[in-house]
């Protein structure tokens, strides 16, 4: 008898890597695509409701006297930024979890 795996492994590593730089993108790399483009979708919408992408620009242009960020939902995307780095490291210690069956030689 011999034993099969057939899941390839991922990168745990990578993975939160990969998440910490946009939301979504560890989970498309764990094979969640649907999950990934979600989390990427939400994070944009949190950054526009917060204000994160106006201060950046007005950051650019060196005003930063017009910086106006809602601190309730920007501590809800950092929230979610953290969640999203933890669950893209428990979806890849899911998936690098041995799953084995007995192949019977013939």
């Amino acid at each position: 008898m011999q034993r099969v795996s057939y899941r390839r492994r991922k990168s745990a590593g990578l993975a939160v890597f990969l998440s910490l730089i946009a939301a979504g993108l560890g989970q498309i790399y764990l094979g969640s695509p649907v999950k990934g483009i979600f989390f990427i979708l939400l994070e944009g919408a949190l950054a526009v409701l917060s204000g994160v992408f106006q201060a950046l620009i007005f950051v650019i242009t060196k005003r930063p006297d017009l910086i106006r960020i809602d601190i309730r939902i920007a501590s809800i995307m950092v929230a979610f930024i953290l969640y999203n780095l933890i669950d893209a490291f428990v979806l890849a210690r899911k998936i690098n979890k041995p799953r084995y069956f007995i192949q019977r030689r013939r």
